[in-house]
């Protein structure tokens, strides 16, 4: 290794000679060139215009090819004669690199010729072969940033020009010589290609899946942009907070996890992106002789004499303006005493081991202690530079071991180029950190949502089975009981509350069977027209009993009207039409709920349009993204019912997809709601074999009804149990109402021949037989007992509550808090207790 006192050049024109003043005064007689008087006209003009240009210009003419330099072509000038063998030897002088100044005193004799062909000898096979074929075609030649490997500055060195070689003709047409320009390029080819180094690093980030992933990514970009950077070694630490001097009771440990001598890696590309693959049983690793004793784990905690020494030292103190120049010749040209195994920068405390003997090993340790890079010397007297990786936090993650380019000095820029490439691996290892974290969290949310399923679908099972043992029982007890003894009230509320969590397990069921992708679907051809009108149908009595408008729009003859016929699962359909509608009750007050039945197309599809259309309280438009996501509960300012788990609107777009469909929503508050699903009719986009024709079934195929073997009430029972006990939260609303609107009712019993009567008799039997001692409003008396309000919008459990109640207190009960603002307003005294169920 070798150090020079400073990158920057002498002053140039303090020493030069002028060019032209040589060529004026030098003998042209004693050449072949002969007198200047003699000279070909076209040779005049052309040295005229070499001599005076600024740029680096060199004529060679004659048979012997007498050479001629202007001042910008550096050097010293002479005009010389040599034979054409000798002139390639020459040429590299085109490039502008200027001779040692120490030959100036030799110019003007003839050894100064043979010591300017002596300083290229190594760019031969380069530069013959182009001078040849100029000379054979007498057609010019132009070379772009040409490599020209050069022994310039005491090492070997890679240096890159731009140049032409035209001919020069005589008046007669004969070719005299050539003129040649050049332009050394070697920076800008320098800084091109680290560009190129650093933007690959950059792309390839994206396909890190893991911090190690993101080390074998760095070290295959590294190897295929190496002109820089020969070779990189990444060590990952463990316990790296442990690596600063605050004590821990962790060893701090330093892991090779990736080279560029790695082999047999499994590059993809993965959504454009580069992911690599590492099996650790295949990996084959080939480490060179040159390189320092490289160990698979290092212990960071573990710090030798030598680089305790380093650690505590400086060592001889340089320049911080130097540059480190490769080769064992040079390793005292730095101007140090008795050639110290190593020395440290003045400005910038950076070390620098000078000797391939000071340490075996790498210095890892002093990297971890200090958190500052060194340089050190390879057996080969080439170079390479340990970094710390330190994420955003300054904690050190990783040491990178990089080789330097034994054919270029460890300048100011390339030092600069090394640290912009370190903060790329930092950024690299940081992405692969977190896709690594991000993985993990996505396991073990798959882990526990598959868990979840598991649970749920075992729960469901072990439900199902006492649920049947309470049901079927159950029914045969109260076809028994008299309707008018006080245990037939209790034992319909356990059979409501029953089925409604059997309505609740068959849902959890199917849904994580959805989840686990082990539901069945079987797709029969149906009537879509009849079929909704039918499903439809069994909410009429209860729009009469909320006195709501109910309409069913589906044109006549819908079915025939379609291109193609429909295919659906019975029992999901008749979910998704049961959960729309009762949704739809729950939360319309006043109005109407319209079900519509449309045809229409989509992406140049026929689909079937099923619309629930209601006039209730509606959704807020920051909801509605989240409205078919598992378990989410709208905060609704006011419903019939205000119970509910979640995954209704869930199901039904898991339904709906299932069927190759989709469900949108549109909502304005106050104003309504509307759910539309969209149904592709045909059955190529459903399984094959789950699809049933009418043919099928007429040949026993396939079922039409629902199985009710695993199942103890249809879909229609369970769902309309629970509006049941909506039926108290709208007595009030009824009997405030009731004389506005009993001249409405009458003309309604005639117009609809007596039907009112019908529903009248239907909710007073849903009374008698369900709530058969519900006390809404007792006459308090004075000096009686203490008041209390009862606010609970579940029915059963607000009249189990009173029955327990009102033989101590007075209790009045309210539905929901705005029912409870109204019995407020109606008691004389104000209740002694405000008892809620409710969460306002």
């Amino acid at each position: 290794m070798s150090f020079i006192g400073s990158t920057e050049p002498p002053n140039q024109l303090d020493n030069e000679i002028s060019v032209v003043d040589l060529v004026a005064s030098h003998d042209w007689s004693s050449t072949p060139l002969g007198p200047m008087e003699t000279w070909d006209s076209t040779l005049k003009s052309t040295v005229n215009l070499c001599l005076h240009s600024v740029f680096p210009i060199s004529i060679y003419y004659g048979p012997e090819f007498v050479s001629i330099y202007n001042q910008s072509n550096v050097i010293i000038k002479l005009t010389q004669l040599v034979k054409f063998s000798e002139l390639i030897n020459f040429i590299i002088s085109f490039l502008n690199i200027p001779i040692p100044y120490s030959v100036e005193t030799d110019i003007k004799n003839e050894t100064s010729s043979r010591l300017v062909l002596e300083v290229w000898p190594e760019t031969h096979h380069t530069t013959e072969p182009i001078f040849n074929e100029v000379m054979a075609t007498r057609k010019g030649r132009f070379e772009n940033d040409m490599l020209f490997v050069t022994d310039r500055d005491g090492y070997v060195e890679e240096t890159y020009a731009s140049f032409t070689l035209s001919p020069i003709f005589k008046e007669d047409g004969s070719m005299g010589g050539i003129l040649n320009a050049s332009q050394e390029t070697t920076q800008r080819v320098l800084a091109n290609r680290r560009l190129k180094a650093l933007t690959e690093l950059g792309n390839k980030t994206p396909g890190a899946k893991s911090v190690k992933d993101a080390c074998h990514l760095i070290t295959q970009t590294i190897r295929n942009n190496n002109a820089d950077m020969p070779y990189a070694l990444i060590y990952l630490i463990e316990n790296h907070s442990a690596t600063s001097n605050t004590p821990s009771t962790d060893t701090p440990k330093a892991h090779l996890v990736a080279t560029t001598f790695d082999e047999d890696l499994d590059l993809q590309k993965v959504d454009g992106f580069d992911e690599i693959s590492v099996a650790e049983d295949k990996l084959r690793r080939f480490l060179p002789d040159f390189l320092l004793d490289t160990e698979e784990i290092v212990d960071l905690a573990n710090v030798s004499d030598e680089i305790d020494e380093l650690i505590k030292s400086d060592g001889n103190i340089i320049k911080s303006t130097v540059c480190i120049k490769p080769g064992k010749s040079n390793a005292l040209s730095s101007g140090l005493d008795n050639d110290p195994k190593f020395c440290t920068l003045f400005e910038t405390g950076e070390k620098i081991i000078t000797s391939p003997d000071f340490s075996s090993s790498w210095p890892l340790q002093y990297v971890a202690r200090t958190n500052f890079h060194i340089t050190v010397t390879l057996k080969d007297y080439t170079h390479a530079v340990l970094f710390p990786v330190k994420n955003t936090t300054g904690d050190l993650t990783a040491i990178i071991i990089i080789g330097i380019n034994k054919q270029r000095a460890l300048d100011k820029e390339y030092m600069e180029f090394l640290h912009l490439v370190i903060g790329q691996v930092s950024a690299s290892l940081s992405h692969g950190r977190f896709r690594e974290e991000e993985r993990k969290q996505a396991e073990m949310l798959a882990s526990l949502n598959d868990q979840k399923i598991s649970f749920f679908q075992n729960i469901s099972h072990e439900l199902r089975t006492p649920l049947t043992l309470m049901l079927s029982p159950l029914e045969e007890v109260l076809e028994e009981c008299p309707r008018d003894v006080p245990m037939y009230s209790h034992l319909c509320m356990i059979q409501r509350n029953t089925r409604r969590l059997l309505r609740l397990v068959n849902t959890l069921l199917q849904f994580s069977r959805i989840e686990s992708d082990k539901i069945e679907a079987n797709y029969h051809e149906v009537d879509i027209g009849q079929l909704t009108s039918e499903l439809a149908a069994n909410f009429e009595s209860m729009a009469k009993l909320f006195k709501l408008e109910y309409r069913v729009e589906i044109p006549d003859n819908f079915d025939s009207r379609l291109e193609k016929k429909v295919f659906v699962d019975l029992e999901m359909y008749e979910k998704i039409i049961f959960n729309l509608c009762s949704n739809a009750f729950k939360h319309t007050w006043n109005g109407g709920i319209t079900v519509r039945l449309d045809a229409d197309r989509k992406d140049n599809k026929e689909v079937v349009v099923l619309e629930v259309t209601d006039t209730g309280v509606g959704i807020s438009e920051e909801e509605i993204p989240n409205l078919f996501q598992r378990f989410y509960r709208i905060k609704s300012r006011q419903s019939r019912c205000h119970e509910g788990t979640g995954i209704g609107l869930a199901l039904v777009k898991e339904l709906t997809s299932l069927h190759g469909g989709d469900i949108t929503c549109t909502s304005v508050l106050d104003r309504g709601t509307t759910f539309k699903i969209c149904l592709p009719t045909g059955h190529e986009h459903l399984v094959s074999k789950r699809i049933f024709f009418r043919d099928d079934l007429n040949k026993g195929k396939g079922l039409l009804t629902l199985d009710r073997n695993n199942i103890l009430f249809d879909n229609k029972q369970l769902y309309l149990d629970e509006s049941l006990q909506w039926i108290q939260n709208n007595d009030r609303e009824f009997e405030e109402n009731e004389k506005e609107q009993d001249t409405e009712n009458d003309m309604n019993i005639d117009s609809d021949n007596g039907k009112i009567d019908e529903y009248k008799e239907l909710i007073l039997e849903s009374k008698e037989k369900y709530f058969p001692h519900t006390i809404e409003d007792p006459i308090p008396l004075i000096n009686s007992k203490h008041v209390v309000l009862l606010v609970d919008d579940n029915a059963d459990m607000r009249n189990y509550l009173i029955g327990l109640l009102q033989k101590e207190y007075t209790v009045y009960s309210a539905f929901d808090g705005r029912d409870a603002l109204r019995l407020l307003k109606r008691l004389k005294c104000p209740p002694d207790l405000i008892l809620s169920g409710m969460i306002f």
